[in-house]
């Protein structure tokens, strides 16, 4: 049984920064299943993913140090759209 099994078994998960971080960055060894688990609730209506109110601050602290709009405007849309 997979991860993706898993998680269709419950309407509501919680996702932590590092996952949405591997993601929107596509990160070499954990970003595929990252997609897995953020991709749920596109493909189902009825499944919910919810972060907290600090991801935000969180992914977007090294983008800004760094100067790179360019991912902070791929979590921006992320994250409130």
């Amino acid at each position: 049984m997979g991860i993706t099994d898993v998680l269709k078994n419950h309407r509501y998960v919680m996702c932590d920064t590092a996952p949405i971080i591997y993601f929107i960055e596509e990160h070499d060894t954990y970003g595929a299943i990252a997609d897995k688990v953020l991709s749920l609730a596109k493909e189902s209506p009825e499944h919910h993913i919810f972060s907290s109110v600090i991801t935000l601050i969180e992914v977007l602290a090294q983008p800004l140090r760094k100067a790179r709009m360019d991912i902070v405007d791929k979590y921006r849309d992320f994250l409130l759209n």
